[in-house]
């Protein structure tokens, strides 16, 4: 149960956010899984209280909103290929403001010796800012575009305290936005130490 309380006005809101999840192994080496969640969200005192203008377009506060709820349901696969490998996939149905209704994700990682790698796919559904989804526009400052992207990292280990990383993020260089406009594709090498 959460309870939050909005100190201005002294309103109190009260919910019960039950979840349930259970797994099931059809073989020894991959599992099916199904979770299911109701989720709660207190209206904030900026939305509530603080009217403001940007980018032509003006956001009026609304001292009556009410809480939002949702409901979440994810389904997932994981199988390993063999002791070197395995495949995920992933998929979520939600929706509350700012948070995307659906969201799928798949990936795949490989490691061999000092050798290891992943290469994922993640889909993620239009969001909405506002608590009436009038922010229908995409391409655009401030809008939370629908995106898919597919993101790379090849490891290698030079022993048990060095490790050499290179990533490519968003290798498709997909254009979108979320809120500020995203960069394209990019590279990073990076070199860690473990002690």
């Amino acid at each position: 149960r959460q309870r939050q309380m909005c100190i201005r006005d002294r309103s109190t809101y009260d919910n019960w956010s039950p979840s349930l999840s259970v797994m099931y192994k059809p073989e020894a080496d991959s599992s099916v899984y199904l979770s299911w969640g109701k989720a709660f969200e207190a209206p904030s005192l900026y939305r509530m209280y603080s009217s403001s203008y940007s980018s032509n377009v003006y956001n009026i506060a609304n001292p009556n909103l009410k809480p939002q709820k949702a409901g979440t349901f994810e389904l997932g696969y994981k199988k390993d290929l063999n002791n070197k490998s395995a495949i995920g996939v992933s998929v979520k149905d939600k929706y509350v403001t700012a948070i995307p209704k659906e969201v799928f994700r798949a990936g795949v990682t490989y490691s061999d010796n000092k050798w290891s790698g992943m290469l994922t796919g993640e889909y993620i559904s239009k969001r909405f800012s506002k608590t009436d989804n009038s922010d229908t526009v995409n391409g655009v400052y401030g809008s939370y575009d629908p995106y898919f992207i597919m993101n790379m990292d090849i490891s290698y280990s030079f022993n048990k305290n060095y490790t050499l990383t290179a990533s490519v993020n968003n290798i498709l260089d997909r254009d979108f936005f979320n809120y500020y406009y995203q960069p394209g594709r990019t590279y990073s090498v990076e070199i860690n130490y473990r002690f």
